[in-house]
């Protein structure tokens, strides 16, 4: 059953929470997920210990592996439907995904290079402004909001919101590990931040939602996860990226200068986006969620990157590699998606795995 929410929105009764076991992508997802579906027990402890001495070789590019790990972070979110909720603080499952995450950090550090050192002197000389100049220019982004401000099609609309929507319909949740790490400045500045993401105290008007409307709204399943099948490895691995960040402590700068750099990136997109959805036609509260984010995104800024990441940095200078390797990885990772993305439909293809209506 549907409760309806205020504001319009549909709110999921407790048994939509939880996303369904995705279709297995290769031999390890396939493994894993065959034992996560019974219950813990001794044999299935030792079988997923023995495929974390299986994981070697690059897993940033590799679906398999990323869905995996997808799967195990969800664990620590909404879980999966009929899987056992015990599996969340298994050992077995930790030490698969800790196999898993040391490859996709290592991966990770070594795409970006030198980049994070970049806000070593972001309390002394460079600035914040001028870290994250610099992260830009070495990891130019593509243009993919321009391309659809002007030329994406209904079709390329929708893969878009899905590509979206493995994180949008959870969105602020990964950051929000981050609270009760923080202290002082740095902790009510994202605190601040969160309240609007998760609605200002108004039921209905969480972003969250906000994008589940909009999906409904264009003809797509606002479902949480209800895409996961259908979206590449590149949207996986993103999302990894920011639930590694916020879970792991010694990454703590690393989550909040993930968010910094969203938070200081996203309303020029979110303005073409809005653009894109008016010339499209979709239906008007199918903007909301974009018109949202050009206004709150345009005062989050100033918050994150100087209240948040800047006090956080100016108590925590040694944590400046941490927060330079957060923004780098998450520059890294969302100019791949958007090149993806507009190699496919400049080349008339499909982004997404399976068709999407």
């Amino acid at each position: 059953m549907v409760v309806v929410a205020h504001e319009g929105v549909a709110a999921a009764s407790p048994q939509q929470l939880a996303p369904r076991v995705p279709r297995r992508r290769g031999a390890l997802s396939d493994a894993t997920l065959r034992l996560l579906v019974d219950s813990p027990n001794e044999v299935s402890e030792r079988r997923l210990r023995a495929l974390a001495t299986r994981v070697s070789g690059p897993v940033l590019a590799d679906r398999d592996a990323q869905l995996t790990l997808w799967c195990l972070y969800e664990l620590q979110y909404r879980g999966l439907a009929h899987v056992d909720e015990r599996w969340e603080w298994s050992p077995a499952v930790l030490t698969l995904r800790g196999a898993l995450e040391a490859s996709f950090e290592a991966e990770l550090r070594r795409a970006v290079g030198d980049l994070p050192r970049t806000f070593a002197d972001v309390s002394r000389e460079t600035g914040l402004v001028e870290a994250f100049e610099a992260v830009d220019q070495a990891l130019p982004g593509p243009g993919a909001s321009r391309y659809v401000r002007r030329s994406a099609s209904l079709a390329q609309w929708q893969e878009l919101l899905v590509s979206k929507s493995i994180y949008q319909l959870k969105e602020a949740d990964p950051h929000s590990w981050a609270i009760p790490r923080l202290a002082g400045d740095a902790k009510t500045a994202l605190v601040e931040i969160q309240y609007d993401e998760y609605g200002a105290g108004r039921r209905g008007r969480q972003h969250s939602q906000l994008f589940a409307e909009t999906m409904r709204l264009c003809g797509l399943d606002p479902g949480y996860a209800a895409y996961l099948d259908a979206v590449p490895v590149s949207v996986l691995a993103l999302n990894n990226l920011m639930t590694m960040l916020g879970l792991h402590r010694r990454l703590l700068a690393g989550v909040v200068g993930h968010l910094a750099l969203y938070e200081s990136t996203s309303c020029l997109p979110n303005k073409h986006y809005a653009v894109a959805a008016r010339r499209l036609g979709v239906p008007a509260d199918a903007v909301t969620y974009f018109d949202e984010h050009v206004e709150a995104d345009a005062i989050h800024e100033q918050v994150a990157v100087v209240n948040m990441l800047g006090a956080h940095l100016r108590d925590h200078p040694d944590d400046a590699e941490v927060a330079g390797f957060g923004v780098a990885a998450g520059a890294l990772l969302d100019n791949e998606l958007a090149r993806q993305q507009l190699a496919c439909w400049r080349a008339g293809r499909p982004f997404l795995l399976e068709r999407v209506a």
